[in-house]
């Protein structure tokens, strides 16, 4: 008898930066909960090369392209619309599809 296949995930989020750790390449996004607002929950995720970069400093459908040291700026609470992928670990692990900093202004709610 064979494995089920595993299924990849998709999830794209607003989320404020809580941690960055630049060396394991890992960001820790605090998410507001959506079924049971105003709770949050906590979401890590690895960023690899294939990660996409932009940047919205005025409007959030005004994105800029990014690099990766984008990653080295990002301070506690910055705000961020981030899209990540399991890849077929059952959510176990994340990945970072792309991340696109939020402008100041913008809510997470």
């Amino acid at each position: 008898m064979s494995a089920p296949p595993r299924t990849e995930v998709f999830k794209s989020f607003r989320a404020h930066a809580i941690s960055v750790d630049v060396s394991a390449r890992a960001i820790r996004f605090r998410v507001p909960d959506d079924a049971t607002a105003p709770k949050w929950s906590e979401v890590a995720a690895t960023r690899d090369d294939a990660t996409v970069w932009k940047q919205a400093p005025e409007k959030i459908y005004k994105t800029t392209s990014a690099k990766a040291d984008l990653a080295a700026t990002l301070k506690k609470n910055t705000k961020a619309y981030v899209g990540v992928t399991d890849r077929g670990s059952n959510s176990e692990h994340w990945w970072m599809e792309k991340l696109t900093t939020m402008p100041a202004g913008s809510t997470i709610p």
